[in-house]
């Protein structure tokens, strides 16, 4: 039973070193911050996490439990909340400050069709009077109200 979790451990250990091996490459070579985000917040992370998943046995085997597995057990917990979340504001702030992806332009603008639709709601109660509606306007004072 020993050999069997001290060969898993180093199975785990290997491969999320080498998956944060690609993710640091990743991150060396993409040309934008969309590439990068994705090397970094999956294939890093999920490296990260190999190697916890392979402390964590290598714990077991070596203590049969202890402060080794449970610190390993809140990295991975603490990585689960806070990578998505990190990924998602610095994804957001660049999409902000109008950073535009070197890969191409992606197919779909979600924030920004979302932002017109919600100008055009605004723009619907707000023609209830009869005025002529301005679209560029609204857009403006939704992306003031967004900040």
């Amino acid at each position: 039973m020993q050999s069997v979790l001290l060969l898993m451990a180093s199975l785990f250990i290997l491969a999320g070193t080498a998956l944060s091996v690609v993710g640091f490459f990743g991150l060396k070579w993409l040309p934008d911050v969309y590439s990068r985000l994705q090397a970094t917040g999956k294939v890093g992370v999920f490296g990260i996490i190999l190697l916890a998943v392979g402390v964590f046995a290598f714990g077991w085997q070596q203590q049969g439990g202890g402060p080794m597995m449970a610190r390993a057990a809140l990295l991975f917990l603490f990585l689960l909340v806070v990578a998505p979340t990190a990924a998602h504001s610095i994804s957001s702030a660049a999409y902000r400050f109008g950073v535009e992806p070197t890969l191409g332009h992606s197919q779909r603008d979600d924030l920004a069709r979302d932002v017109r639709k919600a100008a055009e709601e605004m723009l619907a109660e707000l023609d209830k009077d009869g005025r002529e509606p301005n679209l560029d306007a609204a857009v403006e004072k939704v992306e003031k109200l967004d900040e």
